[in-house]
């Protein structure tokens, strides 16, 4: 079928319009580059000047004598450092040529192009820099003339009516508009969050919230409407993660004086004074610790209870944070006998973990006042130098008696002992008398499954009762873990993470030999077995996870709480220490997480059914 008149005539001009947006693109690269070059070589090339004809002469110019000539007309002569806008609105006539972008003005463009090509000449004639000519002839001209008129001050009034003309005539930049939509946002955002998710607001009075000591605040918690007034001391808590902007705290909630703890319930866990507000930053799922909190309780490895909530600090939006139960001893904590003075038959709870507050690597920072040291290397072997220490946590280091902390420390030697000793595997006389072994394995299991960099070595709580039996517990602490951190193989779903030591043999926070002396025991492998098993047939299984993921983001997206986080920290897409993978989008970091996960499992089913 033969094309109309009409046809030929459209596809001629749209031939024509290709070809002259290309050669104006080509072009409008050319003079930018050229005209960039010429900041840097216009003092080699201003005595040639004029000179193009003479091949005799060379240009230091990127495109030469035809570069420097164009360029010193345009720079020099004419409208100094904002002459790189003409090949900027070359570029954009050229594409709208191009693409034939129908509701593009160019007319109007080059318009307001040369606006702001003389307005930007006239700023640039009145900064002082090494280039005499960055606002060009026609800017200090132009500058000067009305200098001469007005003076400095009727000079800057100008620039500065001239700039408001362009914000409102070009831009519709209207004050009453901004202060609407402002507000009207404002007003949407918060109205939803009291309507649909709960809210912590904090208010100092004034006072910084400081890395100790806890100052004295006001806490309100909005929930379902109804909101609940507490007094509160408040401060900076976690160790590297402090060098995020969006920080974490602790604190305790006090009498109506601030003069004493008062235990008070938080949404809806059992009454207690401590508390930790966990701002998640470097894991950008926002849901790493919560997830893993959940699924340790979904087992019967009591964790830390959590919530989600928007913080904010003297109306201050802060982010979505986690609020979490902090770890200590108290019968809906953790549940160990209280010591009573200098009694050492008790509860004690002790933590591997680096000094407190210590972000950087100290591995020589301990001292007997806070920690003991163990007997054993990280390989089993008696040494002096053990770089092991374990922190006292219960007692706190302050409160804790000489002969308590004897008491405990020959607890943990006296393991570890008969731990190294050939007959550890002895049923009577080897470790099974003297550990919680199912508390040992769930430990295992969650630290394996989430490939918690920090486990084992860090973060690590164990706890003692009456009875002595060493038990490792509670969980704490996952922002790093499943495959979000980028150093010691951290992200690959294979392999055991409690053979860090020959991962990352440099590391100077290492793993004790516990974890590979007792996966060398055949029965705390059947035992390990049996339980992976079950939790694999319910709560841990691929399908069980998944679904307890979706219901986080379904939760948080209904409610915007993501979407307001990350307009509070726009870090999508951006590297945080340590993050192995950058998601572009929230979605895109939740599908690494599912993937990593089902990965990672899947890698251990192999592993474990084949003990």
């Amino acid at each position: 079928m033969s094309k109309t008149t009409s046809e030929v005539n459209y596809n001629r001009k749209r031939s024509r319009e290709i070809l002259f947006g290309s050669f104006l693109i080509i072009i409008s690269f050319l003079l930018f580059i050229s005209l960039s070059s010429y900041f840097f070589t216009w003092e080699n090339d201003q005595s040639n000047i004029n000179k193009i004809l003479d091949r005799n002469i060379d240009s230091k110019n990127v495109l030469k004598k035809i570069g420097a000539e164009i360029s010193h007309i345009l720079v020099y002569e004419g409208f100094g450092a904002s002459s790189l806008i003409f090949s900027l609105l070359l570029c954009i006539t050229g594409l709208s040529l191009f693409f034939e972008f129908k509701k593009l003005s160019i007319l109007r463009t080059w318009s307001w192009g040369l606006f702001y090509t003389i307005l930007l000449s006239l700023i640039l004639s009145q900064v002082k820099t090494i280039f005499p000519f960055l606002g060009g002839t026609v800017g200090y001209e132009i500058s000067d003339f009305i200098i001469d008129y007005t003076g400095i001050i009727g000079f800057w009034s100008i620039i500065l009516f001239l700039t408001l003309f362009s914000m409102v005539i070009h831009f519709k930049i209207l004050p009453k508009k901004i202060a609407a939509d402002f507000w009207n946002q404002e007003k949407k955002d918060i109205e939803s969050d009291e309507d649909t998710f709960p809210s912590m607001m904090v208010s100092t009075n004034g006072q910084e919230i400081v890395d100790e000591p806890k100052i004295n605040a006001d806490l309100t918690v909005v929930e379902d409407k109804n909101e609940t007034n507490f007094k509160i001391g408040i401060e900076i808590r976690g160790s590297s993660s402090q060098m995020f902007p969006k920080k974490s705290y602790g604190f305790e909630t006090r009498s109506a004086d601030w003069s004493e703890d008062l235990d008070v319930s938080l949404g809806g866990f059992p009454e207690e004074e401590d508390w930790i507000l966990y701002g998640p930053y470097s894991d950008k799922s926002l849901i790493r610790n919560k997830l893993t909190f959940d699924l340790s309780n979904s087992i019967g490895y009591k964790a830390s209870k959590v919530k989600f909530y928007n913080l904010f600090v003297n109306n201050d939006y802060k982010g979505l944070y986690v609020l979490m139960e902090k770890i200590k001893r108290d019968e809906n904590r953790v549940n160990i006998t209280k010591l009573e003075g200098d009694n050492v038959d008790g509860g004690y709870i002790i933590k591997i973990d680096k000094p407190t507050s210590d972000g950087g690597g100290c591995n020589t920072c301990y001292d007997d006042s806070f920690s003991f040291r163990s007997n054993f290397d990280k390989n089993g072997n008696i040494s002096e130098d053990s770089p092991i220490y374990f922190i006292y946590h219960y007692p706190k280091p302050e409160d804790i008696f000489n002969n308590q902390k004897s008491h405990i420390s020959s607890i943990i030697n006296e393991f570890e002992s008969v731990l190294s000793s050939d007959n550890f595997d002895d049923p009577e006389t080897g470790y099974r008398s003297m550990i919680d072994i199912d508390s040992f394995i769930d430990f295992f299991i969650m630290n394996e499954i989430t490939k918690n960099i920090d486990g084992y070595r860090l973060s690590t709580y164990i706890n003692v009762d009456v009875d002595k039996k060493i038990k490792m517990g509670p969980i704490w602490d996952f922002n790093l873990a499943f495959g979000n951190a980028d150093y010691c193989d951290a992200a690959n779903t294979q392999g055991w993470l409690y053979d860090f030591n020959s991962i990352c043999p440099g590391d100077i926070w290492q793993v004790p030999f516990w974890w590979r002396r007792l996966m060398e025991s055949v029965y705390f492998k059947d035992r390990l077995k049996e339980k992976w098993q079950l939790f694999r047939s319910t709560t841990l299984s691929d399908v069980s996870i998944e679904s307890q993921i979706n219901s986080y983001v379904e939760y948080l997206n209904s409610n915007k709480a993501i979407s307001r986080n990350f307009y509070k920290w726009p870090i999508l897409g951006q590297y945080v220490w340590p993050n192995y993978f950058i998601g572009a989008s929230h979605d895109s970091e939740i599908d690494f997480l599912k993937g990593w996960i089902n990965q990672r499992l899947n890698w251990m089913d192999g592993q474990i059914n084949n003990f």
